[in-house]
């Protein structure tokens, strides 16, 4: 069975409507665990950007899984419904991992758009 730990520490406020939310939420955890996965901190932070452009940050570091050292996760989300991107980097670890996606979500559906052009 898993087992899972989490002391956090959080504070969060929500408004606005569905279409324009309104979120804020600023989560901190430190010598987290879930079953044999574990990290020293973890944070998550949304933050509104030009308007209804909306950017969430996750920062985890210092995971490993049973014996093996995975590294500093840091993962963002950032956009709107219809024109959104998504980045993840595994650094410092056993394995580094880069990926780039973005997309959108149209009549209920999620699409990839393709062609866009990043540069690092």
């Amino acid at each position: 069975m898993a087992r899972a730990q989490w002391p956090a520490e959080s504070s969060s406020t929500a408004a606005g409507t569905a279409k324009q939310p309104q979120v804020t939420l600023d989560l901190t955890g430190n010598n987290i665990g879930y079953d044999e996965l574990h990290g020293k901190t973890l944070r998550l932070r949304p933050a509104s950007v030009r308007g209804n452009r909306q950017v969430i940050s996750l920062e985890a570091n210092d995971l490993r899984w049973r014996e093996s050292a995975l590294g500093n996760l840091s993962a963002q989300l950032s956009g709107v419904a219809d024109d959104h991107e998504l980045s993840l980097a595994l650094t410092d670890g056993e394995v580094a991992l880069k990926l780039r996606s973005s997309g959108a979500w149209r009549s209920g559906v999620l699409t990839e758009q393709r062609g866009r052009r990043t540069s690092t």
